[in-house]
């Protein structure tokens, strides 16, 4: 599975990934999955965020994000994880 981070917009309350997810067979699926800035432990005081914090949270994200399929279930769900503070 590869995922890339694209930079959220200025005023967007989310950051997409773009997820490329390959069966055993070799037959590739692509998505995105937009994800709540909300949800993270770092916060902006400015109405509209800076070129700065927009490279960080994709700096962020890239470093910290995990993404893996949980099969456990009978099917295929897609799960992200990251770390949060105590």
């Amino acid at each position: 599975m590869k995922f890339e981070v694209e930079e959220p917009g200025k005023k967007q309350g989310f950051v997409t990934v773009a997820l490329e997810v390959e069966n055993a067979k070799g037959k590739t699926k692509s998505m995105s999955l937009s994800l709540p800035l909300s949800q993270f432990d770092f916060r902006f005081f400015n109405k509209d965020m800076t070129g700065s914090e927009q490279e960080m949270i994709v700096r962020w994200l890239n470093q910290n994000l995990k993404v893996r399929i949980d099969q456990s279930k009978g099917k295929a769900l897609l799960v992200a994880a990251w770390p949060v503070a105590l």
